[in-house]
C-alpha cells in the first residue's frame, strides 16, 4: 500500500472516531490531545507526509479502534507505531 493511500485511510479512521486533525505551527511534532470534550490530533504543519502519517498512527494507537473497519495493512501500520 503506497503512502498516499495510507495517509488517506488514517485520516478517514480519525474522522470515523470523531477526531479532528489540525495542522498548526508548533515547536514540536504534535500528538493527540483533548480540547474541551473533543479529541484532536495536532500536527506540525512543517512535517513531511511520512512524519505526519506516523504521528497520526501513533495517536490512533492510543484510541479504541476495535469497532472501526480498516484494511489489515492499515491496522498493522497503526500497531507498528503504537506507543
Amino acid at each position: 500500500m503506497d503512502e498516499p493511500v495510507i495517509f488517506e485511510k488514517l485520516q478517514s479512521i480519525a474522522t470515523q472516531l470523531s477526531i479532528e486533525i489540525r495542522y498548526v505551527d508548533i515547536d514540536n511534532p504534535g500528538g493527540l490531545c483533548r480540547i474541551g470534550e473533543s479529541l484532536v490530533i495536532l500536527a506540525n504543519q512543517k512535517l513531511s507526509v511520512d512524519q505526519t502519517q506516523e504521528l497520526i498512527a501513533k495517536a490512533l494507537s492510543r484510541c479504541s479502534t476495535d469497532h472501526v473497519f480498516m484494511p489489515p495493512k492499515i491496522r498493522e501500520y497503526i500497531n507498528q507505531h503504537s506507543i
